[in-house]
């Protein structure tokens, strides 16, 4: 049994690309519900990041699909109609298509979005930088990546502290997911507020530091194949071939 966190970032990078561009072509729930499964199986299988972390890293999307699931059906048309209501002159409505063409999109970006997670929560930025550098990428544009890597958790803390903040206030927020997601858009304000004074911050940082001065830079770290490393490919490879072709047949 592999580690997660033991994989080259290359090789992760390879396989969450690979099911993102199977994901993004995909026109049918099939490939969608097998891309689903194989990155549930694939995150279960490692150690180091099992299922549940895996769902409390996806937890941010959980709150954002069932506000795409209702825009979706309402705006996008097709088959036969389920129920309709005149708004302003114009007819706003669910219909079949409606509905199986959100919760298509709604899939879509569950599958993206949780590879995605599974790469940053098991990927260290330096080491992503350095494995970005081995690919040929310019150091700059390596470290710039690697550092929307360390926003991620930057932000989750910042809206913690924040929700922590409003809590501490009377906010509740024992509702269901509709209400939490709606009870929390007052938090919006002060979270966009905190990530913009934490720009100019680090971007004062990096003035003052010379970052835009260094043509080379070197690094302690250092990134390595290993033999699951090569598997990871082949898994990648294999994503790609037969995502692609269940679609074509699909």
């Amino acid at each position: 049994m592999f580690a997660h966190d033991a994989l080259d970032p290359r090789s992760k990078l390879a396989l969450t690309m690979a099911v993102i561009v199977v994901a993004v072509a995909a026109r049918t729930w099939l490939p969608l519900v097998g891309l689903l499964a194989f990155v549930l199986g694939f995150v279960a299988l490692g150690r180091g990041y099992g299922p549940v972390a895996w769902v409390r890293s996806i937890g941010p999307i959980l709150y954002l699909l069932p506000v795409l699931l209702v825009l979706n059906t309402l705006f996008y048309a097709g088959g036969e109609s389920i129920w309709t209501v005149p708004v302003a002159g114009y007819t706003v409505g669910v219909t079949t298509g409606g509905v199986a063409t959100s919760g298509l999109i709604a899939l879509r970006l569950l599958v993206i979005a949780g590879v995605a997670a599974w790469f940053a929560a098991t990927t260290d930025a330096e080491r992503f930088e350095a494995g970005l550098v081995h690919l040929g990428v310019p150091w700059s544009m390596a470290f710039l990546l690697s550092l929307s890597m360390r926003l991620v958790p930057t932000m989750r803390h910042r809206f913690t502290v924040i929700e922590e903040a409003q809590r501490s206030r009377g906010l509740t927020l024992d509702g269901g997911v509709v209400d939490d997601a709606r009870d929390r858009i007052p938090m919006f304000v002060p979270f966009l507020s905190a990530i913009i004074r934490y720009g100019y911050e680090l971007s004062d940082a990096l003035t003052a530091r010379g970052f835009d001065r260094i043509d080379r830079r070197t690094s302690l770290v250092s990134v390595e194949h290993g033999s699951a490393d090569y598997l990871v490919y082949l898994l990648a490879i294999g994503v790609v071939l037969v995502g692609l072709f269940v679609t074509t047949v699909s």
